[in-house]
């Protein structure tokens, strides 16, 4: 397993797009407890594919710009785009970066207790 910054545009979360990882997977984001509109603060690597139950934020690299209304641009750094979802998409130039579950959101969650 390895921890990573959430990715970004920093020299430190730019991971991503770096071909030395392309083998490891996103399988989970610290905290799960997040405001509204918020991004998790870290993502879990690991060299086995996410477990893909239930509402799950899916992540793909691509080199290539796509206007689609599935996937949505997360980061676009040169020829480097990095797309979030909530559905599996199979298209030939993107790259399946892995998966996390759909974080809790704080107010929702203070109100359900």
């Amino acid at each position: 397993l390895l921890i990573l910054p959430f990715p970004g545009k920093t020299k430190r979360s730019m991971w991503w797009s770096n071909s030395k990882l392309k083998n490891l997977y996103i399988t989970s984001s610290v905290p799960t407890l997040l405001d509204l509109n918020l991004n998790p603060e870290l993502v879990v690597l690991s060299n086995q594919m996410p477990i893909l139950e239930g509402e799950n934020i899916l992540y793909y690299f691509s080199t290539q710009e796509f206007l689609n209304e599935e996937l949505d641009l997360v980061i676009a750094i040169k020829n480097k785009y990095l797309y979030s979802s909530k559905l599996l998409v199979k298209k030939k130039k993107l790259k399946f970066l892995g998966a996390y579950p759909t974080p809790y959101i704080k107010k929702k969650y203070e109100k359900d207790k």
